[in-house]
């Protein structure tokens, strides 16, 4: 997860979430510092047993 800030445009804050192997990319955007907070808040607990579960898997390539 990296977040992004900007001055003087709205919204002032993007944030990039990188999953898989292919490296499939989710952004989303919020106007303000609270918002970023409160995504964060909400998507940590996923972020995290996602992050979790992709360490305990074994890769199907052998891991190559």
């Amino acid at each position: 997860m990296t977040v992004y800030h900007r001055y003087r445009k709205v919204p002032r804050f993007a944030i990039d979430l990188i999953g898989n192997e292919g490296g499939t990319l989710f952004t989303a955007y919020a106007a303000e510092l609270p918002d970023v907070m409160d995504l964060i808040a909400r998507w940590a607990p996923a972020v995290q047993s996602l992050a979790a579960a992709a360490r305990s898997t074994p890769r199907q390539d052998g891991g190559r």
